[in-house]
């Protein structure tokens, strides 16, 4: 095993084995996430290309070799999306509509609440989760970014109706 990945093993203060053979390492200043099926490599290429488009200063490092790939991305002392209204979460997740690859519009899996933080002191966005995406013909983007932010997760969080959210969500759109 790789020594970097045996140094963050033995520095971590919290460890988690998910799906997909994924482990994640929560070290002092970092996320390292350790990826050890090879038949997902490719897929996690695009994930990572698309979260360093939308925040390019949140990856530290990545290495891949044909038996583990991993990351290691800032750690980000952060509020959760509560304490911002609705609108400017949708408008902040609405950023990566224009997320295009190879002519391909991507869009990330889950646009839920936990997926997106404001780092303190400054208030930046940044979305988290970048282990999964589909692609889209641009003429569904509308419905599925609207159905992920109008879901019940989002009316509990703001007790609002499925109606109230969709409206707000179509000014926005």
């Amino acid at each position: 095993m790789d020594n970097n990945i045996i140094s963050a093993l033995n520095s971590c203060t919290k460890l988690r084995v998910l799906n997909n053979a994924r482990i994640v390492l929560e070290e002092e200043h970092t996320i390292q996430k350790i990826y050890l099926n090879p038949d997902i490599f490719y897929y996690l290429r695009t994930c990572i290309w698309m979260m360093v488009n939308v925040h390019n200063d949140l990856l530290v490092e990545e290495y891949e070799d044909t038996k583990v790939k991993w990351l290691r991305t800032k750690k980000i002392m952060h509020t959760r999306s509560l304490v911002r209204t609705y609108e400017e979460n949708v408008k902040n997740y609405l950023t990566l509509r224009d997320q295009t690859f190879g002519g391909r519009f991507l869009v990330k899996r889950d646009l839920g609440p936990s997926n997106i933080l404001y780092r303190i002191p400054d208030g930046k966005f940044y979305i988290i989760d970048w282990d999964d995406y589909y692609e889209l013909p641009e003429s569904k983007l509308k419905s599925h970014y609207k159905s992920e932010l109008t879901c019940r997760r989002w009316q509990d969080q703001y007790d609002a109706s499925q109606e109230d959210l969709s409206t707000a969500f179509e000014k926005l759109w």
